[in-house]
């Protein structure tokens, strides 16, 4: 099994391909542009806007929570839902502009 390299690049080059890589699929950009809309949005929700299978929806959300762009979030009716983070979203935009990069 291969190791890990990324100790070898600078923090801001690894944020970036990190950043990448949680926005690498149309799911969770699709759950991005959600959650833009509205401020919360319970699994069901999403589940149902979103083509793919109900496990699947779920992995593209945890790969989201991973990187912390989204946050788990009680709703008002006790159901367990999600929110963005706005912290990273500035962090992304903030970072591509210290890289000379555009945001897409």
């Amino acid at each position: 099994m291969a190791l890990k390299k990324d100790y070898k690049f600078e923090q801001e080059l690894t944020d970036v391909a990190n950043y990448h890589f949680a926005l690498g699929h149309p799911a969770r950009v699709l759950i991005i542009q959600l959650l833009l809309q509205r401020p919360t949005l319970s699994f069901s929700s999403l589940a149902k806007v979103i083509p793919l299978s109900k496990p699947t929806v779920s992995q593209h959300i945890t790969i989201l929570r991973r990187f912390h762009f989204i946050a788990p979030v009680e709703l008002p009716d006790g159901t367990s839902g999600y929110r963005l983070n706005s912290e990273v979203l500035k962090s992304v935009q903030s970072l591509y502009n210290e890289l000379g990069l555009k945001a897409a």
